[in-house]
């Protein structure tokens, strides 16, 4: 991120003084223990996390690019990584990462202010329907 965004974000946080803000990227702000996709990640990202500590309105930051689910926090502010509508990469901390053709998804995020949930949903996979009303399978 070049010193004109990095400005333009201190701005807007500044501006949103007391309330909650969001952040939505793409590259990864954090290194992620993936050792072929941390090299892809944002360049310089403590220079964005210290935008975004210094006003203390960040609430969540969320992006993409390593086609993963992954969850976590950097510099007390939690993140979360969504999968991603094509191939992902396969889990392998030691240096070995393969693309793996998965199942796409996509994600729907609720934010009200106290909390903020995320519901991922594998769109193309049919598994059976059960009710829980009846105990029966429905398809």
């Amino acid at each position: 991120m070049c010193d004109d965004r990095l400005g333009w974000l201190d701005a807007r946080l500044a501006e949103a003084a007391g309330k909650a803000a969001y952040i939505f990227l793409h590259h990864p702000p954090v290194e992620l223990g993936l050792t072929l996709l941390d090299p892809l990640g944002l360049e310089q990202p403590q220079r964005l996390i210290d935008v975004l500590t210094r006003h203390g309105n960040v609430r969540y930051i969320f992006f993409g690019h390593v086609h993963r689910d992954i969850a976590g926090t950097v510099a007390g502010i939690p993140f979360s990584v969504q999968r991603g509508l094509h191939a992902r990469f396969m889990l392998d901390v030691v240096g070995d990462e393969m693309v793996e053709q998965a199942p796409p998804a996509y994600s729907i995020i609720l934010i009200d202010g106290a909390r903020v949930v995320i519901h991922s949903h594998d769109f193309l996979e049919q598994w059976p329907l059960w009710s829980p009303a009846t105990g029966q399978r429905v398809r």
